[in-house]
């Protein structure tokens, strides 16, 4: 028998500013938060599990923000600057 899976981590693109001294340090991330990790069968099941839990993507600019950003009102970045 042959399995698959996937695993996708997810680091929140706020939080990586805000480390970097670039962002708005007014974030309520915590120390050593990320990666939050979805499995699933495909990629897109993955994708799917962490957009339930609040996740926000734009697979284009390979960017993502996590649930607290969210509901701070944050959105995703339209360019890959």
């Amino acid at each position: 028998m042959i399995l698959g899976g996937y695993a996708l981590h997810l680091y929140c693109d706020n939080y990586e500013a805000e480390n970097s001294g670039v962002g708005n340090h007014d974030f309520p991330h915590e120390y050593d938060e990320f990666p939050h990790e979805y499995i699933a069968e495909t990629g897109g099941a993955c994708r799917k599990e962490a957009r339930q839990a609040g996740w926000k993507f734009n697979i284009k600019t390979d960017r993502a923000i996590c649930p607290k950003c969210v509901a701070r009102g944050l959105k995703l970045e339209t360019s890959n600057d």
